[in-house]
């Protein structure tokens, strides 16, 4: 989720090309590429494995919920709602320590720290600036109300 909206964010501002640009495939996920979780009633986090290894496409978190209505899955420094129904998140985690947690605005589970590796080196340290990209620009893909007969006339 987060993966893919970094991914649009980059796209739009012209600083990295989609898959269908590259013509890379989707990737898809084996049990090794992919970690599952599940929060239970209680809020108590269950991970399938100590350690997921990161695909091309980020970190691939299978999502389960048993929590009550309202709660969180946390990972990292953010976290999303927990979905009624399973789910694969794809998160932007960097490899090292990834802490996981459940909560709702009244509690929190206690956390599970899970480590990610990258064994095929996806992960890049490279900067933004140093890919080409200028720093200080906005995506230029927020506009406001327009109108006319195709999407370019809307937007010219």
């Amino acid at each position: 989720m987060i993966a893919e909206v970094a991914a649009l964010t980059l796209a739009a501002s012209g600083c990295a090309a989609t898959p269908a640009e590259t013509g890379s495939p989707v990737p898809t996920f084996s049990a090794a590429e992919s970690l599952n979780v599940l929060c239970d009633k209680d809020l108590v986090l269950t991970v399938s494995a100590p350690a997921v290894s990161a695909t091309s496409a980020g970190v691939a978190v299978h999502v389960t919920s048993e929590a009550p209505e309202g709660a969180y899955l946390n990972y990292g420094t953010g976290g999303d709602a927990m979905p009624s129904d399973p789910v694969t998140w794809v998160l932007a985690s960097p490899p090292g320590d990834l802490t996981l947690s459940c909560s709702t605005l009244e509690e929190e589970g206690r956390p599970v720290t899970v480590t990610v590796t990258d064994p095929n080196a996806y992960w890049s340290d490279a900067t933004l600036d140093e890919l080409g990209c200028p720093l200080g620009g906005m995506p230029s893909w927020a506009i406001g109300g327009a109108s006319g007969s195709t999407a370019e006339e809307a937007v010219a």
